[in-house]
């Protein structure tokens, strides 16, 4: 706008200066525009150009741009990935918070037909229940608060386990929290499905790869241990 309402006034030399001027006190992202280029050509054909013409070309002459995608821009730093089969028959934990267990005993109880054709795990308490309420069998960690959720982490993290039922509780605090948040993160680290209440869960036991092997996303943790030696 300053330079437009300038333009009329102004030899061509002192169009550009002015543009220099204005610009120094903007901070330029390197991805944005091609300066250089861009004056490289304002320079070169400014002597025989009018001020509005200088104006003109370099509407005319912007400097063509890289948009990097998100993906380039954001690698996930030092990680590799590689491919792992999921057998038919699924290792499942199970956990709730103690308001919550009364709604995964009764889950458990609705869905007793599918979860009987895979192996089951929880923490101690739940773990007891469920054998009781199902009569199916179930191996049971010690209690969450005790360290259940950890030996459940670590399972995960050994590929022993392939899907995570956990009923937590959004209304009471947990005096384990840190353990809870640790869990939660390495079943994202090694991508397997989690179901948090009674409405995901029934979409994970419903869906047509719970009963079959598939393939799926794992850290590739052999390149990964190299890359670090």
């Amino acid at each position: 706008m300053v330079v437009n309402d300038n333009a009329g006034n102004l030899m061509p030399r002192g169009v550009l200066k002015l543009i220099a001027s204005k610009a120094r006190s903007y901070q330029v992202h390197p991805l944005s525009v091609g300066a250089s280029l861009l004056a490289m050509v304002v320079n070169d054909n400014a002597g025989p150009l009018t001020p509005r013409g200088v104006l003109k070309l370099i509407a005319s002459r912007l400097a063509p741009v890289r948009c990097m995608s998100f993906l380039e821009q954001q690698p996930m730093i030092g990680i590799s990935f590689t491919q792992k089969t999921l057998a038919a028959r699924k290792r499942i934990a199970l956990v709730a918070h103690d308001h919550c267990k009364v709604f995964l005993l009764d889950w458990a109880e609705r869905q007793k037909d599918k979860l009987a054709r895979h192996e089951l795990v929880a923490t101690g308490t739940t773990g007891l229940l469920l054998q009781q309420r199902l009569d199916l069998p179930v191996e049971s960690m010690i209690s969450g608060p005790l360290g259940g959720d950890q030996q459940l982490g670590a399972r995960i993290a050994e590929q022993r386990v392939d899907m995570l039922v956990f009923f937590w509780d959004p209304f009471e605090p947990q005096p384990h929290d840190p353990d809870i948040k640790a869990l939660l993160r390495v079943a994202a680290v090694w991508n397997i499905p989690v179901a948090c209440n009674e409405c995901s869960a029934d979409y994970l036991l419903s869906s047509p790869l719970m009963d079959q092997a598939h393939e799926h996303r794992i850290p590739d943790y052999a390149t990964y241990l190299q890359n670090r030696a």
